[in-house]
Order: C-alpha cells, then sequence, then structure tokens
C-alpha cells in the first residue's frame, strides 16, 4: 500500500512522498537523461514511501545546485549516479544505502535546509549515521593544498571503516574521481590536476578496506577499476605539469 509521508525542512517547507518534482532533462545526453528515468522507473516498481521521500528531498534541497561539467546539469543527476552505482554496480539493494546515496550531499551543502535530527526522524539512525561520517569537515582556510588533501584523506580513512559508509562513499568517489578527465574536455585542466591530487591517495585506502568489508563479495571486482582511475588521475597531474 501507497501512503503519503511528509516532513518539514527547515525552512518550513514541506516535502511529500507522494509529490515527486520534476528533473530537467532538455538539453543533456541521451546517457543522462536515462540515468533518471532508469532511477524513477527503480522507484515505481517498489513500495518505499521513505525512498521516495528521499529522492524528492535530494530533489528539493538541491534545487538551485548544478554540477560544474557538463554545465548546468541539475545536482540531483549525481545523488542519483551514486544510488545506481550502488544498485547496479555493487548489486546491493538496502534501502538505507541507497536513501543514504540519495541524501549525502544535502547536509553538508545545505545546512541551513536540513540536518541529522531531521534525516534521523524521518529515514532512521543508520542513515543519519551514515551521512554524518560522509560530511567532510571544515577545514581551516589557512590550509595549503597539500594540508586540505591530508585533511580529506584522514577523515574519508577514518569513516570508510565503517561498512555501509565505505559503500556509499565509494559510489561517490567513482562518480567524482572517475569523471575528472570531463573537466580537461572543458579546458579545466589546472582544477582537473588539484582534484586528482586530492583524490588520488585514496585508491590503495580502498583497495585494501575492501577485503575487510562485509560488502566484500560485492565490492571486490571494483579493486581493479580502482587501478584505472589511478591511472586516470596521474596522467591528470602530469599533463598539468607538463602545461605548466
Amino acid at each position: 500500500m501507497i501512503t503519503a509521508i511528509t516532513f518539514n525542512l527547515l525552512s518550513g517547507r514541506g516535502i511529500r512522498s507522494l509529490d515527486r518534482p520534476k528533473v530537467r532533462t532538455e538539453g543533456f545526453e541521451p546517457k543522462l537523461v536515462e540515468l533518471i528515468r532508469r532511477f524513477e522507473s527503480y522507484l515505481d516498481s517498489l513500495n518505499n514511501d521513505k525512498l521516495r521521500l528521499a529522492y524528492n528531498t535530494a530533489i528539493s534541497i538541491h534545487e538551485k545546485d548544478t554540477r560544474v561539467s557538463p554545465k548546468g546539469l541539475p545536482y540531483i543527476y549525481h545523488p542519483v549516479e551514486v544510488a545506481l552505482w550502488i544498485k547496479e554496480v555493487a548489486r546491493i539493494e538496502e534501502p538505507d544505502l541507497i536513501i543514504a546515496a540519495l541524501l549525502h550531499d544535502t547536509y553538508e551543502d545545505h545546512p541551513e535546509l536540513i540536518n541529522l535530527d531531521i534525516i534521523e526522524k524521518n529515514f532512521g539512525v543508520r542513515v543519519k549515521n551514515i551521512i554524518e561520517n560522509l560530511t567532510n569537515p571544515d577545514i581551516p582556510r589557512t590550509f595549503n593544498d597539500t594540508e586540505r588533501n591530508k585533511a580529506y584523506a584522514d577523515h574519508v580513512i577514518e569513516a570508510i571503516k565503517d561498512d555501509d559508509v565505505l559503500v556509499v562513499k565509494l559510489a561517490d568517489y567513482f562518480q567524482n574521481a572517475a569523471k575528472l578527465g570531463q573537466l580537461t574536455n572543458d579546458g579545466k585542466t589546472k582544477r582537473a590536476a588539484r582534484s586528482a591530487a586530492k583524490y588520488l591517495p585514496l585508491i590503495p585506502e580502498f583497495q585494501a578496506r575492501i577485503p575487510q568489508s562485509k560488502y566484500g563479495r560485492n565490492l571486490n571486482h571494483v579493486i581493479a577499476k580502482l587501478d584505472d582511475v589511478k591511472t586516470l588521475l596521474e596522467g591528470l597531474i602530469a599533463a598539468d605539469k607538463g602545461a605548466s
């Protein structure tokens, strides 16, 4: 039975599980648009009010956000890709992990709209814990790139000691680090190299952690894919040094 779940953001705006906001698809590559259609088809096949509510929440909170590449892409495409990676690549269909994937950037990007208490009340303590662990800590503005990258890596290494966090972070990593080559296509070579330097140290940490995880059987096949990402990131860094 499908029911309506409603909750209010910190702004007072209410979100209902049955009211699906429209995602902009015009003007983007068919393979991107297909992501939204595939995920919404998956949602429609389930009788899971919380999962629908999480999707609507992510759309609503990120409604004014866009991705860097391609320019103008609604931000919701990113959490949808993260959720689909968990479902289709890791082949894990635990609702809490899919929900956490959809919401993983909401609190970090928009604490004025949502907090951890709201997340726990509406989606449960497990989802709240995943998102809390995924949320990057504040890094002093006085830090240089090397210090910032180390602080980020230290945070992720600690966070992925939790098996659930490992799955969602890996999914997020593949949607970010593995796609940095797109920035060079847009002429953002230096930006791509800086991000590559941030993400590169995490590869051996992921590869060492995966076999220890309770999801190891689902994730072992991505260890080799991480080697491909390593090659990409090293290439982006080298290309930027060569252009300097």
